[in-house]
């Protein structure tokens, strides 16, 4: 099984594990699941900790990425340009920087 982290459940994996629902921990914790994040998360991490928006540093990110034995998706050229033909009421264009195939883990309530 995969399992593709969103980018709020990763930050909450590295710096509030208590706000991820038991479900999300039970998967997490499949001994046989590949656990996944896209490089997008991590540039949107990176993004709000200039802003002063969150508190987590690069050491931070790298070591929960290894803490979680996280694979790092491939991003290439064809996913950035896949941007350009999301529809206009697309709440978070980072949100669907998901492979097919792949189970997302986030911390949406209503996408549990």
């Amino acid at each position: 099984m995969r399992l593709l982290l969103d980018t709020v459940t990763f930050i909450w994996a590295v710096s509030a594990p208590e706000r991820i629902s038991k479900r999300a921990i039970s998967a997490l914790q499949i001994q046989s699941a590949m656990l996944e994040i896209s490089p997008v998360s991590i540039s949107e991490i990176a993004i709000k900790q200039t802003r002063q928006k969150l508190q987590l540093d690069s050491a931070d990110v790298l070591r929960g990425i290894e803490d979680l034995r996280l694979r790092i998706l491939p991003y290439t050229a064809d996913h950035a340009l896949r941007l350009f033909h999301l529809p206009l009421h697309h709440p978070d264009p980072f949100d669907p920087a998901h492979r097919p195939g792949t189970e997302r883990k986030n911390s949406h309530r209503h996408l549990r």
